[in-house]
């Protein structure tokens, strides 16, 4: 018993001491429990160094630590820094002392830095050891119950990391992996307010949710749809280090980004999506100095969802596919973007393709701008002062499989290349383009079919800032093509364009008008041929009204369209070009007005007349209904060439504008003081060398035409035979090699015969007068000639002539319409030099089986014309038309005037000068026979002259045994008026006496007289004469013997032989010698004759009554009106024509 007491005494007191030594111990441990603790999370958080603040254990199961911090202790790779004001963990006694777990975890406002470093050659990580034990959340974090985080605030950096920095919290409801180590609950986790870079300036997220699960070595996280709101990045080059230097990166074969050759690696992330809401991208900085690169500075913004994504072995996948819709997009790199778009959709098949295969599956741009200016793309216009690297080995291409961009407005203006300004350039513009690939080997190449669509295009040259109308405008435009057709076969499958206009101008052209002169670059000879398969332009319009090239590109309008066509081979190569309603005119002229301003009589009142140049000459020189030129691509842009050229229903009219586009200067300037000289025609030029061997002097072919056709077209003749105006003729001809220009296809010398028919030259001041007639004509020329005004040969058949006042008159008003034009009517003064206009030149002139018709007042009076034959031509404006009339046996009857001819042979001289005022024709006529009424003459000439006041006419022959000679003049300044005179040798009177007055006088013997006449129309005026015997005759009153028949009966014998005897004596008298005189006014009038002969004298008196006319009338000249005049005022002229010296002449030796 005493043992057992002893032994539970000696127990109590072992047990007491024990007891009080634990609770000593406890209580000293207590009192120094921070040190403690510190102590061992020393020993136990191994990585880094711990301290506490404080921490407390009551009440029971609770543990608050405040001020816990946690500093890494290797800072050689990553700096680890972490303040937590308040951490409270709570425990169960039981549980923790079994299972060695903690209940919960909640930190309060922890401040997380963590700061990141490049590694150390020598690192054991370098070489592929690790030290530490594979890392588990499951030991670091020994909880059976959940882990919060609130307020808490997160700051990480790197050397190759902006600053990320903002406040998160996170919430774990139960700290559970299951069996293969998987959470058995997920997590969720809000970052917000984050900031990028110092202040932000880099960028900011509002707020970044996201919650899922993960194991507890880290190695696999599935997240739910991870939501990001309101981010703001901003990409801007570091200062300390330019641009940040690209990661070297290596493919594997399975397409997974692999680096310095490590394996991939057996992280797994899944996102079961990704929202992004109203975010916003910025780029700016990269300007290309200080070694940077150089980008446009980019800004958008954009909200879109992502499928679920993962990250398995290394690369990135998705479930579906990418859409990023980008909004407001802007690029540029001034004040102005060169690009804005209001939305930019960019889809992806899968992540993987995006990243893997580097392929977009497409992109589509709404509603897009691009403005190409100095301004705008000054950063890229600059030089760079980045140092050029070396080639690096070309990887994959970046593939873009669709870009779609509808009606993008472009605009080119203000902008320089190489120093010179580019034309301004405005459209819109849409497009569907496929598989297009940038990188690689061929830096772009694509597979797929592309299409370009292009409206409202409007192209303004440089420095035409002022012309209301652009160069060239489309209003629709389409191409369609292949890109590796094009790159390697130059090749475009389809081009369409409606609508084409193309204005060429002064004020369009801009400074393209007047291009600096240098030395021209030699284009290569076998330099790219482009080429369309199916080529469509239509609705084109073309007008020129330009002083360019020194005025030889002509004022032009007209319609015209483009088209392409299968060629002879049955190629696509060939295209068709189709002008109408084609217009061509020249340039005008300008005269200088010097001196004060003329008054402007037909200017309104008040309205101050202008002294400016003002336009002459201007006219229209070529209209056509249609051109058609047929080319081939490489003909056209390689050899210069076009193969046939067809104009149909053109006219060209042949003139001074013509001449002036040959001559290359629509305003020519001459020298005040240089003299005007009469130049011969200038000589044919030599026929254009064979396509093959004509060249420029760059080396590169002469244009050239394979083939003209000219087809139911026409020329006309401003002024072709000396001012006939308004000729015109059909001409269809084929040319061949002819060079392309309007001087190669005017110097084309072959000749070619039209036929002219029906012309009909009319009286310019009465229109029922003819004054030519002209029913066949055949031509021969060259264009060439043409553009000399210079016909090779024209052939006259059946030309009527019609001589008379219609004839002059017509002469008469070109003349003074002549005069009008070279400044008679413009205020020149006088004493200055007028240009004188070059003129036409005809080398041969045939007239054949031609008629002159005598027609004084424009109504002919012959029965049958007179016939001729004639060769001339014309040079220096003068025609000398030399008719010959053949000797044939014809009787030319002249009823109205009672007169016949026979045997009529002769010529006819028509003098045309163009510069002087003698325009006269002139005829010398043979007659084998002429009668007048009853009176004959044989072999006789006829000389008649005629010119615009009259018809002047001498003649002699033999008559009558004798010879008689004479003149006649009709006027045609008076029309109706006529004088003559007759004077005759030794002509036998007993003819003449019976036709005269057979039942009145008969006489008989030689005398010589002379009659001088007048009158008007058919009544003959005044009229008178004399004459005398030259040899012994008689005469015989034989009007006594009707008297002696009737005497009266009633009479006795003695009267009635006394009256007998008397008028027997009186009636027939032999004489010697005789004179006499004539005087008669109209039809009556009186004749004197004495007569001497062996039997006496006698003297005779006889009176002629007109027992026609009761009224005593004369041949009183009637009032008669002056030529009328033409439509405008012309000049009178200065001098009339001068014709033969009438009523006088030499009486020609028989």
């Amino acid at each position: 018993m005493r043992r057992l007491t002893r032994l539970a005494t000696l127990s109590f007191v072992v047990l007491a001491g024990v007891t009080i030594l634990a609770f000593l111990v406890a209580t000293v441990a207590y009192l120094n429990r921070v040190r403690v603790i510190n102590r061992a999370l020393a020993i136990l958080v191994e990585p880094f160094q711990v301290s506490v603040g404080d921490i407390h254990f009551h009440p029971l199961g609770t543990v608050r630590v405040e001020d816990l911090v946690l500093v890494r202790r290797d800072k050689r790779e990553m700096e680890i820094t972490a303040r937590i004001p308040l951490a409270e963990l709570t425990y169960r006694p039981g549980e923790l002392r079994r299972t060695k777990r903690f209940e919960n975890l909640s930190l309060s406002e922890p401040e997380i830095s963590l700061t990141f470093h490049g590694p150390s050659s020598g690192d054991e990580l370098s070489e592929g050891k690790s030290s530490s034990p594979p890392f588990s959340l499951a030991q670091f974090l020994p909880l059976n119950g959940s882990l919060g985080i609130e307020k808490g605030s997160l700051s990480i950096e790197g050397e190759n990391l902006p600053l990320v920095s903002g406040t998160w919290d996170f919430h774990l409801g139960r700290v559970q992996f299951d069996e293969s180590g998987r959470l058995t609950e997920p997590f969720k986790a809000a970052l917000r307010k984050l900031e990028v870079g110092p202040k932000g300036q880099m960028g900011s997220i509002d707020s970044l949710e996201v919650s899922g699960t993960l194991t507890t070595d880290l190695s696999q996280i599935d997240l739910e749809t991870v939501r990001l709101q309101r981010p703001v990045f901003r990409l801007t080059p570091r200062d300390d280090r330019g641009d940040s230097p690209k990661k070297e990166m290596e493919k594997s074969p399975s397409g997974q980004a692999v680096s310095n050759g490590e394996k991939p690696s057996s992280f797994r992330l899944t996102l079961a999506g990704l929202e992004l809401s109203d975010g916003r991208f910025e780029l700016t900085g990269f300007d290309g100095t200080n070694g940077r690169a150089r980008l446009p500075n980019l800004s958008f913004e954009s909200t879109f969802s992502l499928p679920a994504l993962r990250l398995e072995e290394g690369s990135w996948k998705s479930e579906g596919a990418i859409e990023l819709p980008l909004f407001q997009v802007s690029a540029g790199s001034g004040k102005l973007p060169f690009f804005s778009a209001g939305s930019v959709l960019i889809g992806a098949e899968s992540l993987q393709t995006l990243i893997r295969d580097q392929r977009i599956a497409s992109v589509e741009i709404r509603d897009g701008d691009l403005l190409a200016s100095d301004e705008t793309l000054s950063r890229f216009l600059a030089e760079s002062t980045r140092k050029t690297e070396s080639p690096s080995p070309s990887g994959s291409p970046w593939i873009l499989e669709s870009l779609r961009f509808t009606r993008t407005g472009v605009a080119v203006r203000d902008l320089h290349l190489s120093g010179k300004e580019t034309p301004a350039l405005t459209a819109s513009i849409s497009g569907d383009l496929q598989d297009l690939r940038f990188g690689g080997e061929a830096g772009f190449d694509s597979e797929g079919t592309q299409q370009l669509r292009l409206e409202q295009t409007r192209l303004h040259a440089p420095g035409s800032r002022e012309s209301p109308a652009p160069l060239l405008s489309i209003e629709f435009a389409e191409a369609e093509f292949a890109w590796r057709d094009f790159q390697s076969k130059n090749r475009i499958a389809r081009l369409d364009a409606r609508g084409p206009r193309i204005e060429f101008t002064d004020e369009a052209l801009g400074d393209w008008l007047n291009p600096p002169s240098g030395p021209d670059t030699p284009r290569p000879v076998n330099r790219p041929v482009y080429r369309v398969t199916d080529l469509e332009v239509t609705g084109g319009k073309l007008s020129a009204d330009s002083s360019f090239a020194g005025g030889r590109v002509p004022k032009l309008n007209g319609d015209f369209s483009l088209n392409s066509r299968p060629d002879d081979s049955g190629g696509s190569d060939a295209y068709r070009l189709r002008l109408a309603q084609v217009e061509l005119r020249n340039h005008p002229r300008t005269l200088e007005f010097i001196g004060p301003p003329r008054p402007d009589s037909l200017s309104p009142a008040g309205k101050p007349s202008s002294n400016r140049p003002g336009p002459l000459a201007e006219g229209e020189v070529f209209r056509v209904g249609t051109i058609e030129a047929d080319f081939t691509a490489t003909g056209l842009q390689r050899n210069r060439r076009v193969e046939h050229l067809k104009i149909d229903e053109a006219t060209l009219t042949v003139g001074e504008g013509l001449k002036s586009l040959v001559d290359g200067d629509a305003a020519p300037e001459k020298e005040a003081d240089a003299p005007t000289s009469a130049t011969p025609p200038s000589p044919a030029p030599a026929a254009p060398s064979p396509p093959d061997q004509a060249s420029t002097k760059d080396g590169l072919p002469t244009w050239t035409l394979g083939t003209v056709e000219i087809t139911r077209s026409r020329v006309h003749f401003e002024s072709l035979i000396p001012q006939v105006e308004g000729l015109q003729f059909a001409i269809e001809t084929r040319l061949e090699e002819v060079p392309l220009s309007l001087d190669g296809l005017l110097a084309q010398e072959k000749l070619q015969k039209i036929e002219l028919a029906g012309i009909e030259i009319r009286d310019p001041y009465n229109s029922f007068i003819t004054v030519a007639e002209l029913p066949t004509i055949f031509v021969e020329f060259s264009l060439a000639g043409l553009a000399r005004q210079q016909i090779e040969k024209i052939d006259l058949i059946g030309p009527s002539l019609h001589v008379g006042q219609g004839l002059f008159w017509w002469i008469d008003y070109q003349r003074k319409f002549r005069a009008q034009n070279e400044g008679a009517s413009i205020g020149i003064e006088s004493g200055v030099a007028v240009e004188q206009k070059p003129d036409w030149v005809i080398r041969t002139i045939n007239a054949t089986a031609g008629k002159i018709i005598i027609s004084p007042t424009g109504v002919p009076v012959g029965v049958v014309p007179f016939p001729f034959n004639a060769t001339t031509n014309m040079s220096e404006g003068n025609i000398e038309l030399e008719l010959n009339i053949p000797d044939e046996d014809h009787v030319y009857r002249f009823p109205d005037y009672k007169v016949e001819l026979q045997g009529l042979a002769g010529d006819v001289k028509f003098n045309v000068p163009v510069k002087d005022v003698n325009n006269n024709l002139v005829q010398t006529f043979t007659l084998r026979k002429a009668k007048w009424k009853d009176y004959d003459a044989e072999d006789l000439y006829i000389t008649v002259t005629f010119d615009a006041d009259g018809i002047y006419g001498k003649f002699g022959g033999a008559a009558y045994q004798g010879y008689a000679e004479g003149q006649f003049n009709f006027y045609l300044n008076d029309p109706g008026k006529w004088d003559a005179w007759l004077a005759g040798t030794d002509l036998d009177t007993g003819p003449v006496t019976r036709i005269i007055a057979p039942d009145s006088f008969l006489m008989d013997g030689l005398v010589s007289l002379k009659i001088l006449s007048e009158g008007r129309d058919k009544q003959v005026g005044e009229t008178s004469g004399e004459f005398q015997t030259t040899t012994p005759g008689w005469f015989d009153i034989t009007k006594l013997d009707a008297m002696l028949e009737k005497l009266p009966p009633e009479w006795n014998s003695l009267q009635t032989s006394l009256t007998e005897l008397s008028l027997i004596a009186l009636k027939r008298f032999d004489y010697d010698k005789g004179t006499g005189s004539l005087y008669l006014l109209n039809r009556e009038g009186s004749l004197k004759m004495h007569f001497a002969g062996p039997y006496g004298t006698r003297a005779l008196n006889l009176q002629v009554h007109d027992q026609r006319n009761t009224n005593d009338t004369t041949a009183a000249r009637p009032e008669t009106a002056a030529p009328p005049e033409p439509d405008a005022p012309l000049p009178e002229a200065s001098a009339r024509p001068v014709g033969p010296p009438r009523l006088a002449g030499a009486r020609k030796s028989r």
